[in-house]
């Protein structure tokens, strides 16, 4: 009788899947859970993807109530493929009070970026949660599914906050370009790993890692995160 009663509680405590997770946030929650169909661009670096982008100050001109607007702006109605260095991230888990560090939406915050000193080089990617829609094609799971297999072959964990990597993960990403005028230029992120811009992908569609390279391009990525 005991025993049966542990096994029910322990049952009960076990944790969800993170990639089966839905998105549990509010702002322009549409678009941050709708992937864009269609071709990508590709870009074969963050810093040309970036030069394509409205600057920032001209969006939030442009599109001063974006907050209230949950369907995607012409600048944001693009698929993009970028090849990049993941150098940090987070998840957004939601805690079972509704509150956490974060903003406890279930998504993963991705740091990407060419150089992880130059903030101009970096962008903000989000894996969101899945729709509370559902999610039937998979495609959403499938997409952290990916994520959290490059974390488990690197031996990484889900820890709340963001995690820095000691040597930073050149990842191929796809996804659906997308303007968060809730958090400005250089607001997310951690330490120096904060993009000078709003501008991220989300929701990310596909996530893969990249073929790897040369030993000397590995050492110099670590001693520039070091530094």
């Amino acid at each position: 009788m005991v025993f049966g009663i542990l096994a029910c509680a322990c049952a009960l405590v076990q944790p969800q899947d993170p990639s089966t997770l839905t998105y549990e946030g509010s702002y322009r929650q549409n678009c941050k859970t709708t992937m864009l169909q269609g071709q990508p661009q590709t870009y074969d670096s963050v810093a040309a993807l970036r030069q394509t982008l409205l600057d920032d100050k001209a969006m939030r001109k442009k599109y001063p109530h974006l907050k209230s607007q949950d369907s995607r702006t012409p600048e944001e109605s693009h698929v993009v493929t970028v090849t990049a260095n993941l150098y940090a991230y987070a998840f957004e888990k939601q805690a079972p009070s509704g509150k956490s560090k974060m903003d406890g939406d279930n998504d993963f915050h991705l740091i990407v970026g060419d150089d992880g000193t130059n903030p101009s080089t970096l962008l903000n990617v989000e894996v969101s949660g899945l729709p509370n829609s559902g999610d039937p094609d998979g495609s959403f799971t499938k997409a952290r599914q990916h994520f959290l297999a490059i974390l488990s072959k690197h031996h990484l964990t889900t820890p709340a906050g963001y995690h820095k990597l000691k040597t930073p993960i050149q990842v191929q990403i796809t996804g659906s370009l997308f303007y968060d005028e809730q958090h400005g230029p250089g607001k997310v992120g951690t330490g120096k790993l904060k993009p000078s811009t709003a501008w991220e992908i989300h929701p990310v569609q596909e996530i893969s890692e990249a073929p790897p390279q040369s030993l000397l391009y590995e050492i110099s990525q670590i001693l520039k995160i070091s530094m």
